[in-house]
């Protein structure tokens, strides 16, 4: 009950605060002095607000900027903006920040204490250097292609992290496998994890018999490479089911390349004995051709000596 209260004079302190900021600085445009304080008073406070959002994400207590939006009952394209520092956090924000997510108003205001307040930061600072990947999947792959420039829709894909280092570098994204062109390496309903490589690297970077997540104008396409031509700007793909014929890729109509980097694969118990029978029956089809050949190169030997030699025909005959 202690902490309740004094968490409730913080929150009403502090709003307040804001009120008398917005009241007498917000709304006087023609006084330049006052323009001065607001930008010194308001830019930090909206820098703090997106630490904490930014925090919720990497945590997991929101799986996306999306769902932030929603339990702050606000649009997600404003949140957005806000994080994009294109436009200024509300005291309305603020509240319903305090109030759903125990956000520490003293951390809002100064930059200094935990950012929430009655709760844990659940190891912020070992969370963050694992990095964040962003889940792009079979449903949301067309959407991803066709608004591959809009930040909002990044934004509201779900995000997560794994304890391993590798990831904490670069922009990683995670797709599912469609399809069976590349089993029997990949299968379908896999997630495929992939670090984004810049444009500008794809012609060095893009090596012979590595596997790639091609974003293209249509579609998401999981190959692997041939060759890469810096005459013809194309790149020559294959699948890893021989039943899909490899084709030619030109590089202008790719929007984002990325590096098979692991997969995530579901338990398949029957793999193994699927795998093993797969083995005999190719070792047997070998053998079978074999004998074949074998016995082919045999009836070949005993016709050739068994047939009789031509004599030449004589002149006088």
């Amino acid at each position: 009950m202690k902490n309740l209260s004094i968490k409730f004079i913080y929150h009403k302190f502090y709003t307040y605060i804001f009120f008398i900021y917005k009241k007498f600085y917000i709304f006087d445009d023609n006084n330049e002095t006052n323009s001065n304080l607001l930008l010194a008073m308001v830019n930090p406070i909206t820098t703090h607000f997106q630490n904490c959002v930014k925090y919720l994400k990497q945590c997991g207590q929101c799986t996306s900027y999306k769902k932030v939006a929603e339990r702050l009952n606000m649009h997600p394209q404003c949140l957005s903006d806000i994080l994009h520092s294109k436009r200024e956090v509300t005291l309305k924000i603020l509240n319903d920040a305090i109030t759903e997510f125990n956000c520490n108003p003293i951390y809002l205001h100064h930059g200094t204490g935990n950012m929430f307040t009655g709760v844990e930061e659940c190891h912020s600072e070992v969370k963050e250097n694992f990095g964040s990947i962003t889940y792009v999947s079979e449903a949301a792959q067309a959407g991803y292609v066709e608004q591959f420039n809009n930040p909002t829709f990044e934004e509201s894909l779900p995000s997560f992290s794994f304890p391993d280092r590798q990831y904490s570098g670069g922009i990683y994204r995670c797709f599912d496998v469609a399809g069976d062109s590349m089993e029997p390496t990949l299968f379908e309903n896999d997630k495929m994890i992939c670090r984004v490589i810049e444009p500008s690297l794809w012609l060095n970077n893009i090596r012979p018999n590595f596997v790639y997540v091609f974003a293209t104008k249509t579609g998401i396409v999981v190959k692997r490479v041939i060759s890469i031509s810096k005459e013809n700007q194309s790149v020559s793909l294959s699948s890893d089911n021989e039943f899909y014929k490899p084709f030619e890729l030109k590089l202008s109509d790719i929007i984002e390349v990325s590096t098979l980097i692991s997969c995530l694969s579901h338990f398949r118990p029957f793999q193994n004995i699927e795998r093993k029978q797969a083995k005999e029956e190719r070792n047997l089809l070998k053998e079978t051709i074999a004998q074949q050949s074998q016995l082919i190169q045999q009836l070949n030997s005993r016709s050739n000596s068994t047939t009789p030699e031509m004599k030449p025909i004589s002149e006088h005959a």
